[in-house]
C-alpha cells in the first residue's frame, strides 16, 4: 500500500506586507500540516483556508491521476517525487523531480571526471559539486537488493518501490548537498558502472563517460597513492594487476554506455569523452559536450580555474586527490608523465594484457604516444603553469586548508 503524500509542495502565502513565506504541505492519509520551509522576516499566522484549497485540489486530482493508472494496470508506476531547494536570499525556488534533466559524469578515476565537472560547474546554468561516494554505493546495494528477487516480493517490496526509493535518496543527495542550480550534476566516477540502472530512474538524464589512455590512468592512481588496490605503491601495488583492472571496469563501462544508447528512444544519452582531447582541444570539446547537454554556450567554462571555491562556482573537496590539479588552468603539464615508468617487458605485451587501449583509440604499441596538438590557450597554460610551479603549490596548500566542516 502507497502512503499517498506530496513531498515538499509549496504554497506560498502573500501578507500585508508583501513579504512571502514558503510553507511545506505533507499531506498523507493520516496527517494534514502546514509546515515552514524557511522564515523570510516576521510572518503573520497564515491563513490556511485559501492554500488549503488550492493544495488540496492539486492532491485529489493527483489521487484521480493516480488512480486511473491503476484501473489501467499501471500499479506499479510511481507518482514520482519532488523536492524543492530556495536559493540563498530565499528569490527563487528551484523544482527537481525523477524527470529533471540531470547531468551525470562518470569512468574509471584518474580520467579527467573531477577536470570534467570543474568545467561545467563554471558554466552559469550548472552544478554540479563534490563527489559524494554515496550515489555509486546507492545503485550498487540496489542491484544487490534485487538480487533477492521472491524474498522481497513476498515482502511486497517489489523493483518499482526500490526504484522509487533509490530515486529519491540519490535525488535528495544531488539537490541538497551543493547550491541550487537550473541544471544538477552529480560527478561519482564509479557510477558509471552502473549507468543503464542510474539513468532509468532519472529519462531525462544524460551521462558524460571520461576515457583516458589507461596507461596515464595506472601511473596517475600508483603516483598519487589513490587507495584502489592492486593500483597501490609498495607491495599492495601491481602495474600489469592495475591495467588489467582498468581493462575490465573499463569494458563494463562501456557496455553500459551502449546499452543506454540501445534502449534510448530520444537519442544518445550517454557519450564519451576522452580526458586528451578534453586537454589539448578544450574549446571545440566543450562545444561538442554543451551541444550534447542541451546547454548554451558559455566562455567561463573554459577558465574554470576563476571560479575555484567562489560562490556559485566551482567548490572543491580538499581531500580529493584532484584538487591539487583542478585549481590551474587546462594545460598538458600531466598528458605524458606516464611515459617511462612501466618495464620493457610490460610494454611489449600492453596490447594483450590491456585490449582496451585499442577499443578506445590508443596505440598500444606507441610509446611515447600521440594524443595530437594542443590550441594556443593551452600551451599558453602551460607555459604559465610550469613557469609558476611555487606560485601553484602555494594555491594547492590554501585550497587543501580549506574544510567545509564546521
Amino acid at each position: 500500500m502507497h502512503s499517498w503524500s506530496i513531498l515538499a509542495f509549496p504554497c506560498v502565502h502573500a501578507t500585508s506586507q508583501r513579504k512571502r513565506a514558503a510553507a511545506m504541505l505533507t499531506i498523507s492519509r493520516h496527517n494534514l500540516k502546514l509546515r515552514p520551509v524557511k522564515k523570510y522576516g516576521s510572518v503573520p499566522r497564515m491563513v490556511v483556508s485559501l492554500a488549503a484549497v488550492i493544495c488540496l485540489g492539486a492532491f485529489f486530482t493527483w489521487i484521480l491521476q493516480n488512480l486511473h493508472g491503476r484501473l489501467r494496470g499501471t500499479e506499479n508506476q510511481s507518482p514520482g517525487f519532488e523536492t524543492f531547494v530556495a536559493d540563498k536570499d530565499g528569490s527563487h525556488i528551484y523544482k527537481y523531480s525523477r524527470n529533471s534533466p540531470l547531468i551525470f559524469v562518470g569512468g574509471f578515476p584518474r580520467s579527467g571526471t573531477t577536470l570534467m565537472r570543474a568545467m561545467l560547474d563554471a558554466h552559469p546554468e550548472v552544478r554540479c559539486g563534490e563527489e559524494t561516494n554515496v550515489v555509486p554505493d546507492m545503485v550498487n546495494r540496489m542491484g544487490s537488493w534485487q538480487q533477492q528477487g521472491g524474498y522481497l516480493r513476498e515482502a511486497g517490496v517489489t523493483s518499482a518501490v526500490l526504484d522509487d526509493a533509490a530515486a529519491a535518496f540519490i535525488l535528495q543527495i544531488i539537490a541538497l548537498h551543493g547550491p541550487p542550480a537550473a541544471r544538477l550534476c552529480n560527478k561519482d566516477p564509479l557510477a558509471m558502472t552502473r549507468a543503464s540502472y542510474l539513468l532509468s530512474l532519472f529519462p531525462a538524464a544524460k551521462i558524460l563517460f571520461m576515457v583516458r589512455d589507461g596507461r596515464a590512468v595506472v601511473h596517475s592512481l600508483l603516483d598519487r597513492n589513490v587507495d584502489a588496490p592492486p593500483c597501490v605503491k609498495g607491495p599492495r601495488g601491481n602495474q600489469r594487476a592495475c591495467l588489467q583492472k582498468w581493462n575490465n571496469v573499463t569494458e563494463g563501462m562501456l557496455a553500459e554506455c551502449d546499452q543506454i544508447n540501445n534502449q534510448s528512444k530520444d537519442g544518445f544519452r550517454c557519450t564519451q569523452i576522452k580526458f586528451e582531447e578534453l586537454v589539448l582541444n578544450p574549446s571545440a570539446t566543450l562545444r561538442q559536450i554543451l551541444e550534447f547537454l542541451e546547454l548554451p554556450w558559455s566562455e567561463s567554462v573554459l577558465h574554470h580555474e576563476r571560479y575555484i571555491n567562489k560562490p556559485g562556482g566551482v567548490s572543491l573537496n580538499r581531500m580529493e586527490p584532484s584538487t591539487g590539479q583542478v585549481i590551474k588552468p587546462v594545460n598538458t603539464e600531466g598528458l605524458y608523465a606516464w611515459v617511462g615508468s612501466f618495464p620493457d617487458e610490460l610494454l611489449q605485451e600492453m596490447d594483450s594484457v590491456a585490449p582496451m587501449l585499442s577499443k578506445f583509440g590508443y596505440d598500444p604499441r606507441k610509446n611515447p604516444p600521440s594524443y595530437g596538438f594542443p590550441e594556443a590557450r593551452v600551451v599558453a597554460n602551460t607555459v604559465g603553469v610550469l613557469r609558476d610551479a611555487a606560485v601553484w603549490a602555494e594555491r594547492e596548500k590554501e585550497a587543501r586548508a580549506i574544510s567545509k566542516i564546521h
